[in-house]
C-alpha cells in the first residue's frame, strides 16, 4: 500500500527507537548462534545466522529463545538475502542486522550454499559440483517452511540487497507464499539478470571477473575434495561441465556471464546458453506482487546503468514505493556528519515497522 493509504503516520525517528518492548539489556553487544541444514539426497544446503539481543540467559538454541522477547513468538522477524555470494559479515548486512535487532526484532541472514566467503565460520562448502542458483526457490523455500512452522504467529519481513533481491520479489509474488511475509523491502537490485550481468561485465570488468572467480574457487575445492576421495565422478554432475575450458580460466578476465555459463547453467539444463538461462532465472513480475514493496536505488550505484533505475516501479503496483537517491554506493547509504549512520537501516526499519503495526490492527478486525 502508499504510505498515504495507511490508517496511521510513518513513524518518526524518535518513535522508532523503542516501537516494541525491550528487553533488559546492557551495553554489550548483539549475539547470534547458526542453524545449518543439510539435506544431501537433495542437494539442498543452507546456513542461517540467528541475532538476538544479550541477555543473561543467552546461551539457548537458535530457533528456542522466545523467553528473551518480551512479545514471544510474536516477535517479528526479518529475513534477509545478502548479496551475490555474501554474508552476514558483509558492512551493509551487518549494520542492519544491528539496528533491527536492538529494536527487538528477530534477524536472519540466509547464506547460500557454496557462499559465506567472508569468514571460515560462515563460510558452507558445496557438497555437490552444483552451485547456487540466481532462482533459488528450491533452497530457500526449506527455510522459509522451518521459519513459518516454528513461528507461524510471527509477523514476517523480507529485505535483500543487491542480488539477493531477486529473490525477495520472487517470493512476494508467488502465491505459494501468500499470507506468510507481510512485506518486502529491494535494495540496489536489478529486474533483468540478462541486462544487469551485462552492465557489471561491461562497467567493472575487474569486480565481474571477481565474482566469476567465486565459482571457480568453491567448485574446484569440492572438485579436489571428491578428486581426493576417489568418488568424483559419481558425482552427476560431473560430466556436465566443460573441464578444459574451466581449467584455464585464469587467463585473462573472463566476466560474470562467461563464469556463470560454465559452472551455473550447465547444472540447470540450459548448457553454456546463459542467456537464456538468466531470462528463466529472473525475478518475478511486479504486476504479481502484493504486499507492500520497497524498492531503494542510487543514481551513484557504480555496479549498475542509472538508466534502468529511473524506471518508475511504482506505476506497475500500488503495493509499490519507489525510492530513488542521487548518492550513495551500492547497498551502502551513511548519513550524519561523520557517516557512521546507515540511513538505509532506518528508513527501512521505518518502514518494517509501518507494516507490521498495520497488519496487527488488520488482524484485529
Amino acid at each position: 500500500v502508499k504510505p498515504s493509504t495507511l490508517n496511521h503516520p510513518l513513524p518518526t525517528e524518535s518513535e522508532t527507537e523503542c516501537k516494541y518492548p525491550m528487553t533488559n539489556t546492557t551495553s554489550s553487544p548483539s549475539h547470534f548462534e547458526y542453524c545449518q541444514y543439510s539435506d544431501k539426497s537433495n542437494h539442498i544446503e543452507y546456513k542461517s545466522k540467528i541475532y538476538y539481543q544479550y541477555h543473561h540467559k543467552l546461551y539457548q538454541k537458535c530457533f528456542e529463545n522466545s523467553q528473551l522477547y518480551p512479545m514471544g513468538k510474536q516477535t517479528p522477524i526479518l529475513l534477509i538475502f545478502p548479496t551475490f555470494a555474501g554474508d552476514s559479515v558483509s558492512a551493509p548486512t551487518r549494520l542492519i542486522c544491528k539496528y533491527f535487532v536492538a529494536r527487538n526484532w528477530r534477524v536472519i541472514v540466509y547464506v547460500k550454499r557454496g557462499c559465506g566467503s567472508f569468514t571460515k565460520s560462515e563460510f558452507l562448502p558445496l557438497t555437490t559440483l552444483k552451485p547456487f542458483c540466481l532462482h533459488g526457490q528450491k533452497d530457500y523455500d526449506v527455510i522459509i517452511n522451518l521459519i513459518q512452522s516454528r513461528y507461524p504467529l510471527a509477523p514476517k519481513l523480507l529485505m535483500g540487497l543487491s542480488g539477493g533481491g531477486a529473490y525477495v520479489q520472487s517470493i512476494l509474488g508467488n502465491r505459494k507464499y501468500d499470507g506468510i511475509f507481510c512485506g518486502g523491502i529491494k535494495i540496489d537490485a536489478g529486474m533483468d539478470f540478462v541486462v544487469e550481468c551485462g552492465d557489471i561485465d561491461q562497467r567493472q570488468p575487474f569486480i565481474a571477473n571477481v565474482l566469476g572467480q567465486f565459482f571457480d574457487v568453491h567448485v574446484t575445492k569440492c572438485r579436489k575434495h571428491k578428486e581426493k576421495e576417489g568418488i568424483l565422478e559419481k558425482d552427476k554432475y560431473y560430466k556436465l561441465f566443460k573441464w578444459k575450458e574451466i581449467d584455464g580460466f585464469n587467463e585473462g578476465l573472463k566476466g560474470l556471464k562467461w563464469s556463470m555459463s560454465k559452472f551455473v547453467s550447465c547444472c540447470y539444463g540450459f548448457g553454456d546458453d546463459i542467456d537464456r538461462y538468466l531470462e528463466w532465472a529472473k525475478p518475478g513480475d511486479l504486476q504479481d506482487i502484493n504486499a507492500p514493496f520497497l524498492i531503494l536505488d542510487t543514481l551513484n550505484d557504480f555496479m549498475r546503468n542509472s538508466e534502468h533505475i529511473c524506471s518508475d516501479f511504482s506505476d506497475r503496483n500500488d503495493n509499490i514505493i519507489h525510492v530513488i537517491n542521487k548518492r550513495g554506493a551500492h547497498c551502502i547509504r551513511r548519513e550524519g556528519l561523520f557517516g557512521h549512520k546507515c540511513w538505509i537501516s532506518r528508513i527501512a526499519f521505518m518502514f518494517a515497522d509501518c507494516v507490521v503495526r498495520q497488519q496487527l490492527i488488520n488482524n484485529k478486525k
